[in-house]
């Protein structure tokens, strides 16, 4: 690329030669008032088209950076993994966090791998939380008016040491399907809300924890592990058939 002037170019060679070479601008502007400099511009500028920058290696530099900057965003938003684990599915959600006075939503990807259920936020690798599949012992689903016209489903948890974590994501379905995938696995059941007050759920005559009626007549308690002992039960049937009240 040389440098050519020409005192009689038209707007159309102007147009030609910037899509056609490309122009390079090195200017020096200065405004003044009254003869009183005030502001000084230097503008240095290459303006041509897409081919002429490809071509002569103008956009190598801008390229590299946008490379760079796309791989580091990726490397974050990506979860650290155990050996032999791998993400079963992955949607957008929140979890409610509560520490002191201070309480809120906090918003990210909710990830469920075959041993985990994880919730990182999308700047942050730091998990904002984290537990195993495995200490997961009831969940019930309600949903929440959040005014006259919107409903917003959540999903409560209920941990091994008593704790209850709320989350709330556009895709519950798919994200309780998930869950029940691993449910058969890892010993715990999902409960509605609406089905917590029907005839089919029990109390565990151990804990006294609500759990499905059929599965303490089959595979005992998902909470404290209570169960019979072969055709015999630990307490009287009747308790476990009482009429659940509220």
């Amino acid at each position: 690329m040389e440098p050519r002037r020409s005192g009689h170019a038209t707007l159309v060679d102007l147009l030609d030669r910037i899509l056609d070479k490309g122009i390079v601008i090195h200017a020096d502007l200065m405004i003044s008032v009254a003869g009183i400099p005030l502001i000084g511009v230097n503008l240095r500028a290459a303006v041509a088209g897409m081919e002429t920058m490809l071509k002569y290696g103008m956009m190598t530099e801008w390229d590299e950076k946008t490379r760079s900057h796309m791989s580091r965003e990726h490397a974050v938003q990506q979860i650290r993994l155990f050996q032999h684990e791998t993400v079963i599915f992955k949607t957008l959600g929140a979890v409610w966090y509560a520490s002191g006075i201070y309480s809120a939503w906090r918003y990210g990807h909710i990830y469920v791998t075959e041993k985990r259920l994880v919730i990182c936020q999308r700047t942050e690798c730091a998990p904002v939380f984290e537990t195993g599949l495995n200490q997961i012992v009831a969940a019930e689903f309600s949903h929440r008016q959040m005014n006259s016209k919107t409903e917003m489903p959540r999903l409560n948890l209920v941990l091994k040491d008593d704790r209850v974590v709320m989350i709330r994501s556009p895709h519950m379905d798919l994200l309780r399907d998930a869950l029940d995938q691993q449910a058969e696995l890892h010993g715990y059941c999902l409960i509605d809300a609406a089905s917590a007050r029907d005839d089919d759920t029990e109390t565990c005559p151990q804990c006294g924890r609500l759990a499905p009626a059929q599965t303490l007549l089959g595979d005992g308690c998902p909470r404290c592990g209570w169960m019979r002992k072969g055709y015999a039960w630990e307490k009287p049937l009747e308790s476990i058939l009482e009429p659940l009240t509220r």
